[in-house]
């Protein structure tokens, strides 16, 4: 016995029966037999959504611009306890002044001991304990083999 799919198409306007039966020709190449439900939403901005058993396909204009990755640069703020909404939205105010709109990722990471690092396009700015501990250790080193 054949499979039959239950198939919901949205568009943001009625099809034509043309544009119904070519939508549906090339579902029962896909998937095999169909059974149509066609419904109109407005909201749906240039394509269409199609729904076959509970799986959503969403070829609409809105659908593929939320797909997209983001171009901004990606900053990865590294700090060893919870930021605030203030202190994140001073990070962010200080750091767009430099890099314009970004994308930010944050980290809470106790081994960095205290203070911040911020990472923007594979530049380093390293402001925590950690980085300070590991510099002065370096420059000790240094001074002991000179």
């Amino acid at each position: 016995m054949t499979q039959k799919n239950e198939v919901t198409i949205i568009t943001p306007q009625m099809l034509t029966t043309a544009q119904k039966q070519g939508i549906i020709s090339q579902l029962q190449q896909k998937v095999g037999v169909v059974i149509p439900k066609y419904l109109v939403d407005p909201a749906i901005v240039g394509g269409l959504k199609i729904t076959i058993n509970g799986q959503e396909l969403d070829g609409s204009l809105l659908g593929e611009v939320t797909q997209l990755r983001s171009q901004l640069p990606v900053v990865s703020v590294i700090t060893a306890i919870e930021l605030t909404a203030t202190e994140r939205n001073e990070i962010e105010k200080i750091v767009n002044k430099k890099v314009g709109s970004a994308e930010y990722v944050i980290t809470v990471d106790p081994n960095v001991l205290g203070g911040i690092k911020i990472v923007i396009n594979n530049q380093e700015y390293d402001g925590t304990l950690k980085g300070k501990l590991q510099i002065l250790r370096q420059v000790l080193l240094e001074k002991i083999a000179t």
